[in-house]
């Protein structure tokens, strides 16, 4: 369920996920089937764009960590606590500057994984884990 505005920056990506999501509620409705759309909110870590021009928030959004992705926890992690993770990661005791004249993005992408973690999904790598994997990888190119 859609509970608030799309962010503008990605728009179109969010409408394709919601568009998923309907495609299986309208057939479970149509068909008696189960379906269940699992989609990724961000995804990280070695084999990312870690190109400064186009790559996302932390660097990094679009990578996978061989088969393994790793499924929602149920809470947030603000922009804050995530550049705090990657400077303990990286050993950096600098300070954090925003540049409020970039585009904000989607205010926030909480997912429910309540259903995947019922079909025995469970988070397998805690953020400092995945952003120390990641960054290994940014550091072997």
């Amino acid at each position: 369920m859609v509970t608030g505005a799309l962010g503008p920056t990605n728009e179109p990506y969010a409408i394709a996920k919601i568009d998923g999501i309907k495609m299986c509620e309208d057939y479970n409705a149509q068909y008696g089937r189960q379906y269940t759309s699992a989609m990724p909110a961000n995804l990280y870590g070695p084999n990312d764009n870690y190109d400064l021009a186009d790559a996302c928030v932390f660097l990094m959004e679009r990578g996978f960590d061989g088969p393994l992705i790793n499924i929602g926890t149920g809470s947030d992690v603000t922009i804050r606590e995530l550049a705090e993770t990657v400077m303990r990661v990286v050993g950096c005791d600098g300070r954090i500057v925003y540049d409020h004249t970039k585009p904000d993005g989607t205010p926030r992408k909480l997912m429910d994984s309540s259903q995947i973690n019922r079909l025995g999904r469970k988070p397998a790598v805690p953020l400092e884990d995945g952003v120390r994997r990641a960054y290994r990888d940014f550091l072997g190119r």
